[in-house]
């Protein structure tokens, strides 16, 4: 995915690019070790479409946990 870019929904509405980094920070703040976050990030990578909500997004990245 790293040169595709997933435009995703935040709860406000606003459309903005999927941020891998955005994700990392709230694993790494779950208190998720490195390996661990990586794994999600990686699945949760390959689920995403254009359009998807930020809400459906972090359920799952949970639910790897």
């Amino acid at each position: 995915m790293a040169d595709k870019i997933i435009n995703i929904i935040k709860s406000s509405g606003e459309r903005v690019p999927f941020s891998r980094q955005k994700l990392y920070d709230s694993l790494k703040r779950s208190g998720a070790n490195e390996e661990v976050i990586n794994d999600v990030i990686k699945d949760v990578e390959s689920f995403l479409y254009e359009g998807i909500d930020t809400k459906t997004i972090f359920r799952k990245a949970f639910e790897l946990l």
